[in-house]
């Protein structure tokens, strides 16, 4: 059997094919453009709910149906390692620049959300009308009522407004799909198509970008075809492609909570500079650290926390020793305006609030009994800790 990276076409004759029919002597393959799927649903009985492909459309030869193929990471991963060994920065066309001069959402990994942006290409702009030619025809595996600005949006992945702003006459919004035979019959015109987007693909310089484009159009066309062939009950094997969306969905995930912790880091650092150098002019709240604190047992703590039984002793006793304490945990220096309020606050002057205020169980401002809440916030550091869940602490 071929291999994914060496197989090409059957009907158009270029690589990067989108499916291939499982037990075909020949191993053939085709794009997903290239594919006749509704004559396949044809074949089936009519009293068959789900269509099986039992035999290779171009060499009839027996088979035990097709294959979408996995989405392959290696041409972006290798891209990126020469880039990142010639030690040049990755000047992309797409990726937004934050005000702290770092690139978001396209910088380290493929990002499907962030459009590409920029002039057009004169290889752009005839593979674009070549799909345009397509889309009108009918002749592209496209769910019906389809906009044209959608479709056309998502294979460039480019911004709607740079579609709009350069087809002005073409009434994207408008013009909808209305799938006729839902692929390229002719053989010449499939291969105009397929050497237009490798055109397209090869004009682009920077070589992150351009395995990221080519990833992207494979994966969208796999998209289409499995969406079709939902809709037209064709039974077709997923379970690699499926993987390797949820590889993408992890990377993309990963270098999301990357980007956030990066950006988090920085917005920290500039607001605690802030914070320190306004402290002694913005008058308010500040935790005094010069007051000695009460130390917690800790063994105690975490010999509570392992269980989940809150009767237990360990964690009873702890209880108490956090919330009977008669003197507060932590003391705070406040505004002049703050200390008139809580002076002339009629609840202060009350026996009866101020012993229950001494037992934690009434919450001030001026003094908080910040230990109420160890145990609870014990637990959910455990938690954290035991999922391995994403978390940063700031002293």
């Amino acid at each position: 059997m071929m291999q994914e990276d060496s197989a090409k076409c059957v009907h158009c004759g270029h690589s990067t094919p989108d499916v291939r029919i499982l037990g075909c002597a020949h191993g053939c393959c085709f794009h997903a453009r290239c594919l006749d799927l509704k004559s396949i649903r044809e074949l089936t009985p009519p009293s068959s709910d789900i269509c099986v492909v039992n035999k290779c459309p171009r060499c009839a030869s027996p088979s035990t149906g097709m294959e979408i193929l996995p989405l392959s990471f290696e041409e972006i991963d290798q891209a990126r390692r020469l880039v990142g060994a010639s030690g040049s920065s990755s000047k992309r066309s797409f990726g937004v620049v934050n005000s702290g001069g770092a690139q978001t959402g396209g910088g380290d990994v493929y990002a499907p959300a962030v459009p590409r942006a920029g002039k057009w290409a004169e290889e752009e702009i005839a593979f674009r009308d070549n799909l345009v030619t397509h889309f009108v025809s009918g002749s592209l595996p496209l769910p019906n009522e389809l906009k044209l600005c959608e479709f056309l949006s998502k294979i460039l992945k480019s911004k709607p407004s740079r579609l709009t702003k350069k087809m002005k006459k073409a009434n994207l919004s408008t013009r909808h799909f209305v799938g006729n035979s839902a692929y390229i019959e002719d053989v010449e015109l499939a291969r105009e198509l397929s050497r237009l987007e490798l055109c397209f693909v090869n004009s682009i310089v920077e070589p992150v970008e351009r395995s990221e484009i080519k990833f992207h159009m494979q994966r969208e066309w796999r998209d289409y075809l499995a969406a079709l062939c939902t809709v037209l009950n064709i039974r077709f094997e997923a379970t690699e492609w499926l993987k390797s969306i949820e590889n993408m969905e992890n990377r993309i995930a990963l270098a999301t909570t990357r980007d956030r912790s990066v950006k988090r880091r920085l917005m920290m650092g500039k607001a605690i500079e802030t914070d320190a150098g306004a402290a002694e002019a913005m008058p308010g709240v500040f935790i005094d650290h010069s007051q000695p604190h009460e130390e917690i047992d800790f063994d105690l703590l975490a010999s509570a926390i392992e269980t989940n039984d809150y009767d237990d002793t360990d964690f009873r006793n702890l209880y108490l020793s956090l919330v009977d304490d008669p003197t507060p945990s932590t003391s705070a220096t406040v505004s002049d305006n703050s200390s008139q309020r809580s002076s002339d606050d009629p609840t202060q002057s009350s026996p009866h609030k101020s012993s229950v205020a001494r037992k934690g169980l009434l919450m001030s401002s001026a003094a908080p009994n910040f230990k109420f809440a160890a145990p609870f916030l014990a637990r959910a550091a455990s938690y954290i800790e035991h999922n391995q869940l994403p978390f940063e602490h700031i002293d």
